[in-house]
């Protein structure tokens, strides 16, 4: 019943972040879904497919070894069972441009998660699940510097 849970935890906190996908074609300048400022991040308006990875960790690590993921690009927001990534993209000047992602990880109480705009965009933000599953960005910070970030100033 644990695994059960972890997977409809995962599956709502993906959903929610999946959101950013439509932000970022439109070209807004704030993120409402991430609730940070997206003035110079270089998917703003060029994205095609955005992926979401949960790491594949019970706690707060962002590590690169991933438990599941999902793809959301014109056709909608989905979970995938075949790896979407392939050496030639993750490695090709459209990664994180065309193909930005976004991988995060939840100990079930506080979420993590970093995004990538872009090869010069990284940003990594922390803060607590509200039931549902949803989170309280107001209550994020920035893993690196630790400060609040109030969301309608970033």
């Amino acid at each position: 019943m644990a695994n059960d849970f972890a997977i409809i935890l995962a599956d709502g906190i993906a959903g929610r972040l999946s959101g950013l996908f439509r932000e970022l074609q439109n070209g807004v300048p704030f993120s409402s879904v991430l609730g940070m400022n997206l003035v110079g991040a270089q998917a703003s308006g060029r994205v095609r497919q955005l992926f979401i990875f949960q790491c594949d960790s019970n706690d707060l690590e962002l590590v690169s070894i991933f438990r599941r993921w999902w793809v959301v690009d014109a056709d909608g927001f989905r979970w995938v069972e075949k790896w979407p990534l392939s050496q030639e993209l993750a490695q090709s000047e459209k990664f994180g441009v065309e193909y930005p992602f976004i991988k995060f990880s939840t100990d079930g109480d506080r979420l993590r998660f970093g995004v990538l705009l872009g090869p010069s965009w990284y940003v990594s933000r922390e803060g607590p699940l509200i039931p549902g599953p949803d989170f309280d960005l107001e209550k994020f910070v920035d893993c690196y510097s630790g400060t609040w970030l109030e969301s309608k100033t970033m």
